[in-house]
């Protein structure tokens, strides 16, 4: 063989020098046999693509069933997820000098098998084949793509099934799912107790249980839960003591354990929650005084503890809570005086004292808090006069001072407050201030008093905003002005005093909204106003005067009367006795009686569960049926049943007797079940609040023949279907979230 040529030589052995190198490294590292397809849950083939944390955290599925927007997101802002591990967790490009993380966690398969158990177990605890949402619970699918589940590296982190219609019991396998951070089952039906495995969620950083019916005890296991922000186990039926080991939760922010049946005192080591916001234990029956360590929670923004049986009094270290925006104390047994600390709390926006047995002077130092917007001191036992600094609280929106020992008069600079929309204050003396009629937008005004004395002002025409206008007082004199008739939003007037003079004015008849009207005056005189029978409206008259002549407009004898003076309806003679016809449509009053109402009462306490409400009194017993809770009667018959009050099981045909109600409140409670059709029996019916609760079912179409409601409330629940859209006209407020028929 020719040489090769030295250059070409030198390339050559260069060559097989760099195979034999391939050679030997194909030796020691075989190639590794093909891969299959990457599946869902593969990794990224660069662990840089998943190293930049998510730019949000994913919101649930369902805007309907979405968390509320102050709650904790459920996955934080610096987690590192892995490509793949739900749809909504895509990363986005790794900026540049991003560090590549030298491993991703695996979990084991039997931990991510652990939580999948745990999960079926809570569907089939809790009734899944009928929730609203189950996509695709149960299925082979990875659990990040069942409904409300969140995960990331394959563990579950959080879980949203609020408004679900979730039933029966949280079982004990929840303690399983160890990574969960957010766990939302508040407004369902869930019932039983909270199982003590709840305690092994250390990593829960929110915990939402509230609107269900759950009882007994909160385990003392809830004490393991350190990394909760928080925590709202509101509106349930728990009972026994809030256990002390609450006090281990030193993250919390906001403490939530209002509307159950807990007994015996506040626990003192809730002071070792320094970072609370909000401390809710409203509506309970908790006793003793206010431990004093609550007055060291210096972050406190809001303190809710009214409806219990708390005692003592309100100590003068009320003072330290200068974050203060709400207190809330009203309904308890709390004694002395009002602390004159209570000036430090510059931040307050909303305080309550009323409810209790509160004495002494309104404490000066109230009138410096030029940020409040609502005042109630009312249900005490306070004994002064209203000072003339109560025109510095400008900001003030809601004012109640009724129910004490006040004397004095109204001053005058209560026409300072202009921003005031509710006013109630009874007891006092002298005349009404005509500078009341610089608050113009008051929409409820109850002055009341059987001292109060001289004329009603006619600037009282000024307040066109008002719904409601109660002026009692047995000395007042002079005439009902004209401008009365200025008030043309009006749905209830009342004007009594026995010293009342001339006649009812035919301004009356401008007021063509108002669906009540009671006059009362042992001095009034006169013919009766035919302008009275432009008020369309009308429902109810009661016309306690002795001296009128004259008839009533003969259309108005669809509604309820009541009349002192026996005026007969214009046509009849004056011989006949004045009648007393039922509402149209609904049943006679030889039939719809009292009793009848009783009865239907009676059926509805036993349908929603009454033994468990909140509020029971009277109910039952042998007292006329205006004193049980939460009812009003007119003349015997009942016209407002207002009941938020845990109330759950379903709406009974039977409401559809109460004939003359006006006003039905049933909001936030836990009844489930259907709209019944009788609803459509209550005619006069003028307010329907249903909202919050967990009905479902078609909205029932017999809604429209409620041609006398303006304000309908529906929000809240599993309704479907439309209302009618001859309602669109008639209702002046209702839930965009209802749509009316096509």
């Amino acid at each position: 063989m020719k040489a090769l040529p030295v250059p070409i030589k030198l390339l050559a052995t260069a060559c097989l020098a760099v195979l034999f190198t391939l050679a030997m490294a194909s030796c020691l590292n075989p190639a590794p046999e093909a891969e299959p397809p990457p599946t869902a849950t593969a990794m990224p083939a660069s662990p840089t693509a998943a190293s930049a944390p998510p730019t949000a955290a994913p919101a649930p599925p369902t805007a309907a069933l979405a968390p509320p927007i102050a709650t904790p997101a459920p996955i934080t802002a610096t987690t590192v997820a892995p490509a793949g591990s739900s749809p909504a967790h895509s990363q986005p490009a790794p900026k540049a000098g991003t560090p590549t993380p030298t491993a991703i966690p695996i979990p084991e398969p039997d931990i991510v098998s652990a939580d999948r158990q745990a999960l079926i177990a809570l569907y089939n605890a809790t009734d899944g084949p009928n929730w609203y949402a189950q996509d695709n619970w149960l299925s082979a699918n990875p659990a990040r793509d069942w409904f409300g589940v969140y995960t990331e590296y394959d563990r579950v982190v959080g879980l949203y099934l609020r408004s679900n219609n979730l039933s029966g019991n949280i079982p004990p396998e929840i303690g399983n799912l160890t990574n969960l951070g957010s766990l939302y089952l508040q407004r369902n039906n869930l019932s039983g107790s909270i199982p003590p495995e709840i305690g092994n969620l250390t990593n829960l950083e929110a915990l939402y249980i509230d609107g269900n019916n759950l009882s007994g005890s909160i385990p003392p296991e809830i004490g393991n839960l350190t990394n909760l922000d928080r925590l709202e186990i509101t509106e349930n039926n728990l009972t026994g003591s809030i256990p002390p080991e609450i006090g281990n939760l030193t993250n919390l922010t906001h403490l939530l354990i209002a509307f159950n049946n807990l007994s015996g005192s506040i626990p003192s080591e809730i002071g070792n929650l320094a970072n609370l916001d909000e401390l809710n234990l409203a509506v309970n029956n908790l006793s003793g005084n206010i431990p004093p360590e609550i007055y060291d929670l210096t972050n406190l923004g809001s303190l809710s503890i009214e409806y219990n049986d708390l005692s003592g009094n309100i100590s003068p270290k009320i003072g330290n809570l200068t974050n203060l925006r709400t207190l809330y104390v009203y309904g308890n047994n709390l004694s002395g005086g009002i602390p004159p600390e209570i000036s430090n709390l510059t931040n307050l926006a909303y305080l309550s004292l009323g409810g209790n047995n509160l004495s002494g002077n309104i404490s000066p130092e109230i009138y410096n808090l030029t940020n409040l917007e609502a005042l109630y001191i009312g249900g005490n036992n306070m004994s002064s006069n209203i000072s003339p600094e109560i025109g510095n609280l400008t900001n003030l929106e809601w004012l109640r001072i009724e129910g004490n020992n006040m004397s004095g008069s109204i001053p005058p600079e209560i026409g300072n407050l202009t921003n005031l929309e509710w006013l109630y204050i009874d007891g006092l003396s002298g005349s009404i201030p005509p500078e009341i009629g610089n608050l113009t937008n008051l929409e409820w005004l109850r002055i009341e008093g059987n001292n109060l004395s001289g004329n009603i002002p006619p600037e009282i025409g000024n307040l066109t905003d008002l719904d409601w206008l109660h002026i009692e007082g047995d000395n007042l004199s002079g005439s009902i002005p004209p401008e009365i008739g200025n008030l043309t939003g009006l749905w209830e007037l009342h004007i009594e005093g026995d010293n009342l003079s001339g006649n009812i004015p035919l301004e009356i008849g401008n007021l063509i909204s108002l669906p009540e009207l009671s006059i009362e005056g042992a001095n009034l005189s006169g013919n009766i106003p035919l302008e009275i029978g432009n008020l369309i409206m009308l429902d109810m008259l009661s016309l306690g005067v002795d001296n009128l002549n004259g008839c009533l407009p003969s259309h108005l004898a669809h509604i309820f009367i009541q009349n002192d003076a026996g005026l007969p309806l214009c046509g009849e003679s004056t011989a006949t006795p004045m009648p007393q016809p039922a509402a149209t449509g609904a049943p006679s009053h030889a039939h719809a009686n009292a009793d009848t109402e009783r009865e239907t009462l009676i059926a509805l306490y036993n349908a929603m569960n009454g033994q468990s409400w909140y509020f029971q009194d009277n109910w039952l017993t042998d007292l006329p049926v205006g004193d049980w809770h939460g009812v009003k009667t007119r003349d015997g018959r009942v016209v407002e049943l207002s009941l938020y009050n845990n109330l759950s099981g379903s709406i009974p045909p039977e409401i559809g007797n109460l004939s003359n109600l006006r006003a039905l409140s049933l909001y936030s409670n836990n009844l489930s079940g259907s709209i019944p059709p009788e609803i459509g029996n209550l005619s006069n019916l003028m307010e329907l609040d249903l909202s919050s609760n967990n009905l479902s079912g078609s909205i029932p179409p017999e809604i429209g023949d409620l041609s006398n409601l303006q304000l309908l409330w529906l929000e809240g629940n599993n309704l479907s279907g439309c209302l009618p859209s001859s309602m669109m006209s008639a209702l002046g407020s209702f839930d965009d979230a209802v749509p009316f028929c096509d």
